[in-house]
């Protein structure tokens, strides 16, 4: 996700927003030595939206936020459709970088359909065709752009 954004950035020279949508494991508060919130459940909890702008030209971030007992689930799709649509006001590109959908049943995955595309990463040490193919009957396929393989041995 961060060498997406960062690709968009440099590469269209548009202003371009990373969002940390992993409130299980936050990073890009690190990776850009940035505040941990306010943030994305910030926004969700308080209506409180800050970006942060990073060293790199037009690449901003929105860490995830003091998410402390957040669960993100179907009651926050309102609140997050209506916070990406101003974010979209504002920025060109919208990077989200997401838990793993997988096991299905701890992914918000009626969220997947309130973004414009989804690249999905897999692990093919451990997600089997199964899994995957359970995430597809959530998503709208127009929304479906591709694949990452991780951990591929060559």
């Amino acid at each position: 996700a961060v060498n997406m954004a960062i690709s968009l950035a440099k590469g269209y020279q548009q202003r371009t927003l990373l969002i940390d949508f992993n409130f299980l494991n936050p990073q890009l508060h690190e990776i850009f030595d940035a505040p941990l919130g306010p943030g994305l459940a910030d926004a969700m909890e308080n209506r409180i939206l800050k970006v942060h702008p990073t060293p790199e030209k037009d690449l901003f971030i929105m860490t995830a936020g003091n998410s402390g007992d957040i669960n993100p689930g179907i009651e926050h799709t309102l609140i997050l459709r209506h916070i990406f649509n101003t974010l979209k006001e504002e920025f060109e590109f919208i990077v989200i970088d997401m838990t793993s959908i997988l096991p299905i049943n701890e992914f918000p995955v009626h969220f997947i359909n309130e973004i414009d595309g989804l690249i999905s990463v897999i692990d093919v040490t451990k997600t089997k065709k199964t899994d995957f193919l359970k995430v597809f009957n959530h998503l709208d396929e127009k929304r479906f752009m591709g694949y990452v393989f991780n951990k591929v041995s060559g």
